[in-house]
């Protein structure tokens, strides 16, 4: 008997493996979720410094591909409505392309990409080959954490005032 069974294909493999990667590669003490409810945010990073939550986080968008691209970038496909929800956060978000081939991420935070044509559905974001998640500088990335966070914080703040 054939019994018809659901497949693992290769794209959820990838997935997964992706998201371990990730996982894998941060600081000890920092905390990592899946929310439940996925409207573009795949995972949610919270920053722990000498074992103190420090109330900084950052929001990923994790894509996967088998092969890498013969450039200096890799290319991630982004629909506008994901950009507009990650991008009006107050947490930053950073956006993740992980290679299997390479067994290597690459990053890119989604406010240093240039804003799409509001009448397009998707749009395509380079994410350096240079910016190689395993080689990320942990403080440098917290400190630009916190200053952006910062600034969305006090912009906030300043339009509750004013309105």
């Amino acid at each position: 008997m054939n019994a018809q069974l659901p497949i693992r294909d290769d794209a959820r493999q990838r997935e997964t493996a992706s998201e371990l990667f990730f996982q894998q590669r941060l600081p000890p003490g920092w905390t990592c979720d899946r929310p439940v409810n996925d409207y573009g945010i795949d995972l949610r990073v919270g920053v722990v410094e000498a074992n103190l939550v420090t109330g900084v986080d950052f929001l990923v968008q994790l894509k996967a591909s088998q092969n890498p691209s013969n450039t200096n970038y890799e290319t991630v496909t982004l629909k506008l409505s994901t950009y507009t929800f990650l991008i009006g956060t107050l947490s930053v978000a950073m956006l993740v392309k992980y290679i299997a081939a390479d067994q290597e991420a690459y990053w890119v935070m989604l406010r240093d990409v240039p804003p799409p044509s509001q009448s397009q559905k998707s749009f395509t974001v380079r994410v350096p080959r240079e910016n190689r998640f395993s080689t990320l500088d942990w403080r440098q990335l917290m400190a630009r954490l916190s200053i952006i966070q910062g600034l969305k914080l006090r912009a906030g703040r300043r339009e509750a005032r004013d309105a």
